[in-house]
């Protein structure tokens, strides 16, 4: 810039472009001087509050769950409503309804019916499709909504079996979340059914692309009651007003991107228990996975000002996703090689093979092996101070050799097993983490029991699996450690915890802060490793009733064998060279719609509309 008092100031809720700009280009826009992390309001719905935390536990050893709006479809779905890509089998592709979307098109109508009379007016009401990139696709897309709406119009006008489908849906729907639980007034479905129709009959089938005439607009005096199909436009920042019902199958290779199509965060100020969104089991994860990138940033952030540092000293990082990007190919040129540091953090085993005894029992003779191999050495079950069974004073290398006989399912993200041993082993070399204790995570009571080679068996914990219907077995817990485990191998109390920190008996005890306890009072960097033995069968029901749909989206676990979980939780590294290479799977281009060509066309509407404006002001 030529004047040297220019300032730049960028607010964005999509940062990651923005934070892999190379700082060493002083004319470029990285944040270099500072990075502040704005709180979030209250009543808004982020990535956070729909999808929750995976890894998170909190101090009351509570589930982040987040909000139970998120409906699961069929993989053979998913597959029938993206269209092919071949542009001759295109042409002749006519798509249909499928119950899925057959259910979130009825809520659409039931939510919006149901805003309206909470209100006592008719407002802007949005219902999102978006199931491809291709224009044409959504075309056809539309004609098959719009015969839909037809039929339900003469169905509920003439047919009184119509009422059933969507009482059904409804009383459903509005068991799972509560309206009172947001301070909303329950509306019953006969209060809404004169009224459901007229819904009905207001609601339009609008297509919003590049390509589109008749584009979605909102004004005030004239709500709209619309259903909305689209591709570019609806990820490019354009806002569905009162927004209530989603429909979203379609991919994309790129946080920021797929960040950007997801159009139900925001304010739902009102009707906060009515929103809904249909997806696939995979871009759930996704979307729990930028929930987990969001957070990890934000606790980035943090650092500076804890310790007074700035972007330019300390470049925020971005945990990586094998099957994604971080933002597009251009803006990623100047991102470094990944490194990952386990300094300060808790890792966990969240997935397992749910079906494969072989697998199951593999863990459990491993764990086994260990605690039998501990005893032999001259180890007792007794060593933790507390009513804890447990192992002081390991050496690394017991727990490195437990490390390399445990199995770890391929699909976690989030623990690497070679990563964690080199990491181990670096920080070894260094004088640090030499020891380790071992605590075994049994409840105080429990009915089930495992024998792991100690002087009496072990009581099992029970967890639920998250409820994500998977065709290869796998049970994902989400969580099995909680926040106070960090401090699971001392004898000590939470209030003496936060005295010892100067803080308040109101004060949240973070996992931070319990690391910050723990430095306060050892010398060394200890390891713990917590164990946690699983019951084979957690939760009501009977084996066939494993994928019901229960609260807040879980499902009983019904496994081959019981479970072993763990947690290795690391202390502040004090070595310089503790981070390790991490290397990311190269995404799947023949799977993953091209983010490339997304952004030349959405460029090319940009540079269109710019002409347009030119001759009109022209």
């Amino acid at each position: 810039m030529s004047n040297p008092k220019a300032a730049y100031i960028a607010y964005t809720a999509t940062p990651f472009a923005n934070l892999l700009i190379d700082p060493r280009v002083e004319q470029d826009l990285y944040p270099r001087d500072f990075i502040v992390d704005l709180p979030r309001p209250a009543g808004y719905f982020g990535a956070e509050r729909i999808f929750g935390q995976m890894n998170n536990v909190d101090i009351d050893n509570v589930v982040d769950d987040g909000l139970d709006v998120v409906r699961m479809m069929d993989e053979d779905e998913v597959d029938s409503v993206r269209p092919p890509r071949n542009k001759s089998l295109l042409e002749e592709w006519t798509p249909d309804i499928p119950q899925a979307m057959d259910s979130a098109i009825r809520w659409f109508l039931l939510a919006t019916t149901a805003r309206r009379l909470r209100a006592g007016n008719v407002a802007h009401s949005s219902m999102l499709i978006h199931t491809s990139m291709l224009a044409a696709a959504h075309e056809k897309t539309a004609e098959a909504v719009v015969d839909f709406l037809d039929t339900v119009r003469s169905e509920l006008a003439n047919e009184a079996s119509a009422e059933e489908v969507f009482r059904r849906l409804w009383e459903e729907e509005t068991d799972r979340v509560m309206a009172e639980s947001f301070g909303n007034r329950r509306i019953s479905f006969d209060e809404m059914l004169p009224h459901l129709i007229a819904t009905a009959r207001e609601t339009k089938v609008i297509v919003d692309n590049y390509q589109s005439t008749d584009r979605l607009k909102y004004d005030k005096k004239h709500p709209q009651t619309a259903i909305v199909i689209g591709g570019n436009t609806l990820s490019r920042g354009l806002t569905l007003e009162g927004l209530v019902s989603s429909y979203f199958v379609r991919a994309s290779s790129a946080y920021d991107t797929l960040l950007q199509m997801g159009r139900w965060f925001g304010y739902r100020a009102g009707y906060e228990d009515l929103i809904r969104i249909w997806m696939s089991a995979e871009l759930k994860n996704w979307f729990l996975m930028l929930s987990i990138v969001e957070a990890e940033i934000r606790e980035e952030i943090a650092v500076y000002e804890v310790e007074g540092k700035t972007p330019a000293e300390l470049p925020v990082k971005i945990r990586t996703h094998p099957q994604m990007s971080v933002t597009s190919a251009a803006k990623m040129r100047s991102a470094a090689k990944a490194q990952v540091s386990y300094s300060g953090r808790r890792v966990q085993t969240i997935m397992f093979k749910e079906d494969d005894s072989r697998w199951l029992q593999n863990n459990i003779d491993a764990t086994r092996r260990l605690f039998e191999r501990l005893i032999t050495e001259g180890h007792a079950e007794s060593e933790l101070p507390g009513i804890r069974r447990g192992f002081a004073d390991v050496s690394a290398a017991d727990v490195l050799s437990y490390l390399d006989s445990y199995k770890i399912h391929e699909a976690s993200k989030s623990i690497d097993k070679d990563a964690i041993r080199r990491y181990i082993q670096q920080e070894h070399a260094a004088g640090d983490l030499v020891r380790w204790n071992v605590v075994i995570m049994e409840p105080l009571t429990g009915e089930g029991e495992l024998d792991l080679g100690l002087g009496g068996k072990v009581r099992l914990l029970r967890r639920k699996k998250m409820y994500i219907p998977t065709s290869d077995g796998t049970a994902n817990l989400k969580a099995i450690a909680s926040t106070s485990d960090r401090i699971a191998d001392l004898e000590v109390g939470l209030d003496l915890v936060r005295q010892s920190l100067g803080l308040k008996a109101s004060d949240q005890l973070s996992d931070r802060r319990l690391l910050q306890y723990r430095q306060l009072r050892e010398t060394n960097r200890i390891g713990v490793l917590c164990v946690y033995p699983i019951a084979k069968e957690s939760g009501l029901g009977r084996k066939g009733d494993s994928l019901q749909r229960i609260e807040n989206g879980r499902a009983p676990l019904f496994a081959a064998d019981h479970v072993i979980g763990l947690c290795f939780m690391f202390p502040e590294s004090r070595n310089p060279k503790s981070a390790v290479d991490y290397v990311a799977a190269p995404v799947d281009a023949e799977y993953l719609e091209s983010l490339e060509d997304e952004l030349r066309l959405a460029d090319e509407l940009d540079e269109a509309k710019a002409v347009e404006d030119e001759k009109v002001k022209g």
